[in-house]
């Protein structure tokens, strides 16, 4: 197929026509062959009938009287002449061997002990007969010819040979013609492909082909001219949009470059906006620091274990919220934080903050890589550090060991999880979160609201807590 397609569409016509032309006269004379020899075979059959009844007839007078000798010379006489025969006999009444005929150049000695019924046979290389001798109605004898097929061979390369000399003409005159008259076909097809190669070179789209007859290729050149007319009617149209867009792209070239010099003053705002928020954010989370530092100062002071308790919680809370805006400071991004980065901070802190030893509390994190806005992240950090405060003053009580886990997932494309959850003794007995009057879960409660999400508790093995909430 690749070699066909490398062809030239004249040569690709020549090529099937004489495929079509070759087979066609292949079968037309294999078919020839093959009626001639069939029919040659019948002829033989009928030859050797007539032989047969030529040679019954000559040795009637032999069979009769008994003259093996006259019957032996008849059969010489009458058979010497047909040199395909190679072998013949002739049998009396009672099936015996009477006279028999050899070829002298036969190399085989066929003799039949008992004589088959009328008729002739093809036996591998040979054609045999068997036929009665007939007198007055009465069977005096049989003869038997045994011929073989080299008549029949000799005529088959006979017919070989000429049947190969009238195809080779043949299909030398078919060639030829078809060389002459394929012109039809591709002259036109040729014509169309030049001025196609013309067009594309010179990129002149006024030329037009020569429309050569009223058939399919002469629709295809008018096809083609037409297509020719709109492509020049298009790039007439095309020259003149292109003077015009030329003209614009002036335009929007000044425009651009006033657009240039507006964006450079916009990032320089915002270089001096994005310096002023983080000096911001460094200010707050100061003046957060000095807070917890004065809530510190102040718990020194106070006596009651339930005020400690009070300033602790306070001072974890603008601790928590202090680190949000540390995160903020330091990121790039002054919009979004690194919240994995934040919580592994936050409940460092908080183990510190409660005193908790090495190895008693295992806490493990599990936070996607997910940014959170601050007003996301202040209200969703309060609220682990409310969770993780509460697990670590009451779950596990004197000194006890245990695991705090929280995770922080996506659920989906608009959706984040926030668990935290312990092994420890778990919820009291009847917990309900909306009427607790515990100010950590209260908050929990009201900073979930904030967040537009949804709580959900349970105390198995442990306390948990788990808020859905929109990204």
């Amino acid at each position: 197929m690749s070699f066909f397609r490398r062809l030239y569409i004249k040569q690709k016509l020549i090529l099937i026509i004489m495929i079509i032309s070759s087979t066609a006269l292949l079968l037309a004379c294999g078919a020839l062959i093959v009626y001639d020899q069939m029919t040659y075979r019948q002829v033989m059959e009928q030859k050797l009938q007539t032989l047969a009844e030529i040679i019954g007839n000559h040795c009637t007078a032999a069979l009769i009287f008994d003259h093996e000798g006259d019957a032996t010379e008849t059969l010489s006489i009458l058979l010497k002449a047909e040199k395909y025969i190679v072998f013949a006999s002739l049998y009396d009444q009672n099936d015996r061997v009477f006279a028999k005929y050899k070829r002298e150049d036969a190399d085989t000695d066929f003799l039949p002990l008992v004589p088959r019924e009328d008729g002739t046979y093809f036996e591998g290389k040979y054609l045999v007969l068997f036929r009665e001798i007939l007198l007055d109605g009465e069977k005096i004898g049989r003869v038997y010819i045994q011929s073989n097929l080299g008549e029949i061979q000799a005529r088959l390369e006979r017919f070989v040979v000429i049947v190969g000399f009238v195809l080779a003409i043949l299909l030398l005159v078919s060639y030829f013609m078809t060389s002459k008259l394929q012109r039809i076909i591709s002259k036109p097809i040729l014509h169309l492909a030049d001025i196609a190669r013309e067009v594309s070179i010179r990129k002149d789209y006024t030329i037009r082909a020569e429309q050569f007859s009223q058939d399919e290729l002469g629709f295809l050149t008018e096809r083609f001219n037409e297509m020719l007319m709109q492509i020049d009617a298009q790039n007439v149209a095309l020259q003149k949009a292109h003077g015009e867009l030329e003209k614009r792209a002036q335009e929007l070239q000044k425009e651009l470059v006033e657009r240039l010099k507006a964006e450079e003053r916009i990032k320089a705002s915002l270089k001096e906006k994005d310096v002023l928020l983080k000096e911001i954010h460094h200010r707050v989370k100061n003046n957060l620091q000095v807070i917890c530092s004065l809530l510190y100062l102040q718990s020194k002071k106070a006596k009651d274990q339930q005020a400690l308790s009070m300033f602790k919680e306070s001072e974890n809370r603008i601790r928590s919220m202090a680190l949000i805006h540390e995160e903020l400071y330091q990121s790039e991004d002054i919009v979004h934080i690194d919240f994995a980065d934040y919580v592994q901070r936050l409940t460092h802190n908080l183990s510190n903050s409660y005193g908790i030893g090495m190895g008693r509390i295992d806490m493990s994190l599990k936070i996607d890589n997910v940014s959170l806005s601050i007003d996301k992240a202040i209200p969703c950090g309060l609220i682990i550090n409310e969770l993780v405060s509460n697990s670590l003053k009451y779950g596990f009580p004197d000194g006890s060991e245990g695991h705090i886990h929280v995770r922080l997932v996506s659920e989906n494309e608009n959706h984040i999880a926030l668990t935290v959850e312990d092994n420890g003794i778990g919820l009291p007995k009847g917990f309900d979160f909306g009427k607790t009057d515990t100010l950590g879960l209260q908050l929990v409660h009201t900073l979930t609201r904030q967040l537009k999400g949804q709580i959900e508790w349970h105390s198995n093995d442990g306390a948990s807590f788990k808020i859905t909430f929109p990204v």
